[in-house]
């Protein structure tokens, strides 16, 4: 029996390093197997669980879909003049919902009974009746005009991001991956490029199209122009039927996809360059799942947001703003190197007269080193923050004569620092009120907690408090216990 020691892949159990061994990563520590067939691999916790729960749901959208095609033929009888519509729509649907079925036969064999019946009495298992994959795959891999240009601005966004804000692009993480269009398009700024999903479907697909094209419809059933618009048929491949010019510097092999639950991911801490969430920040709160993107990012390492935020869980409380996501940033180490407002049509389709133009948010955050120097850059949230020497202030003015006749209007002020017996801080309102708060003992996230008690604190009002206390820093009038 062969095996292959896999440096970069991880137990998500206990973090050793995962020997491959045949069909299956076997970790030697804690003994945790992960399940490799079709060419996807399964780095997820209770694997068979896993499968167990994926079998289910694509056996409840097959049903669906053929429980929508006896809808399709009541709403259609005794109508002969639309045979032709029910007939298409009836192959494009039966068509689709057999390369799901042969998704199935492959899970089936690897399916438990016990895990199956815990599966199917599991609420929190929803099925979608239309699966978004053959969606994604006539954006990503059919290459037509109108997938071709959403990901046209979408590569361009990401690989400016990553061309000013990263020196040495060794190796990308995708998360949401999807049918593995973006991560693609990645492969020729970096040497390695892992994409991961918690869809086996759309690993599978993926995979597959690695070998082979694949035929499916594209199915609609309103904001139609003609007759001929309610299906299409259509043929992905990774092969460009064009002379598409970067497509020469691109290499699809270069693309490891894993399945993984981004709250656990199987790779080292440190060990990535960059993480991109292309259309998956909103997915799944924030707090669930970035301090994950921390722990692989290597220092000095880019996270590129890219899409809107959707949000289409229920928890209201944690639909972050883009503001509230840069302060989270912020205050876990990050430098923010790009924040711009890219548009976008999403999932176009030349047979459909309804658009979706998404005003996409870019957002590139660069992760500063965490070791203990006491350099500026160096500054976390969990920096103890305490008062370096001795200071005095003092609030200089004139009240105009206006001031005291119409209350509206306010005295003109300047508040100073005086340090080091002559050196003056000029300007230093801001800093006043952020020295009443340094007594040692709190952290730089303690100290924003309390100003944001005190104050109205927004996206200008955070960038202006943290450069401040860098520069105090600097002057070593504030130093990092």
């Amino acid at each position: 029996m062969s095996s292959e020691a896999r440096t970069d892949f991880i137990c998500i159990n206990c973090k050793t390093e995962l020997m491959l061994v045949s069909d299956t990563f076997h970790c030697g520590s804690c003994q945790q197997e992960y399940l490799v067939f079709d060419k996807v691999c399964l780095l997820v916790d209770k694997p068979m669980a896993y499968v167990a729960e994926s079998y289910f749901l694509y056996k409840a959208h097959i049903r669906a879909q053929r429980n929508e095609v006896k809808k399709l033929k009541s709403y259609f009888e005794g109508k002969k003049e639309k045979a032709g519509i029910i007939n298409n729509l009836i192959i494009a649907i039966e068509h689709n919902a057999g390369l799901v079925e042969q998704i199935t036969k492959k899970l089936l064999p690897h399916v438990a009974p016990e895990l199956l019946f815990q599966a199917q009495t599991n609420p929190t298992n929803q099925f979608s009746d239309y699966l978004k994959d053959f969606r994604y795959m006539r954006r990503d891999w059919v290459w037509d005009k109108e997938g071709e240009l959403q990901l046209a601005i979408i590569n361009q966004s990401l690989k400016e991001t990553i061309q000013t804000s990263i020196t040495q692009p060794t190796n990308v993480l995708v998360l949401g991956a999807g049918l593995g269009r973006i991560a693609y398009d990645l492969s020729d700024s970096f040497e390695k490029v892992y994409a991961t999903d918690y869809s086996f479907s759309m690993a599978h697909f993926f995979q597959r199209l690695t070998c082979e094209e694949i035929l499916f419809y594209e199915v609609n059933t309103n904001n139609i122009y003609s007759n001929t618009d309610y299906t299409r048929k259509l043929k992905a491949s990774v092969s460009a039927p064009f002379n598409k010019q970067d497509s020469l510097t691109k290499d699809i092999r270069k693309v490891e996809y894993f399945i993984a639950d981004v709250q656990r991911l199987p790779l080292k801490d440190k060990s990535v360059s960059c993480v991109v969430s292309a259309y998956f920040t909103d997915v799944l709160a924030w707090k669930l799942w970035f301090k994950e993107v921390k722990r692989v990012l290597k220092d000095g390492g880019l996270f590129i947001h890219f899409g809107p935020l959707g949000y289409p869980f229920g928890d209201v409380s944690e639909r972050l703003s883009a503001e509230s996501i840069k302060y989270q940033l912020l205050k876990d180490g990050f430098q923010i190197c790009t924040d711009d407002r890219v548009s976008t049509k999403h999932l176009d389709s030349i047979t459909s007269m309804e658009t979706s133009l998404h005003s996409c948010w870019l957002l590139g955050a660069r992760k500063e080193p965490t070791d203990t120097s006491l350099e500026p850059k160096q500054l976390t949230s969990l920096s103890v923050l305490a008062i370096a020497k001795e200071l005095s202030y003092r609030i200089t003015g004139q009240i105009g004569l206006t001031s005291l006749v119409h209350e509206a209007d306010t005295e003109t002020e300047t508040t100073e620092l005086i340090f080091d017996h002559d050196q003056v801080y000029t300007g230093a309102g801001v800093a006043l009120v952020i020295l009443k708060l340094i007594n040692g003992r709190r952290n730089l996230e303690q100290i924003m907690e309390q100003l944001s008690v005190l104050y109205q604190i927004g996206e200008t009002e955070t960038d202006h408090i943290y450069r401040t206390i860098r520069d105090l820093i600097e002057k070593s009038i504030v130093k990092i216990n």
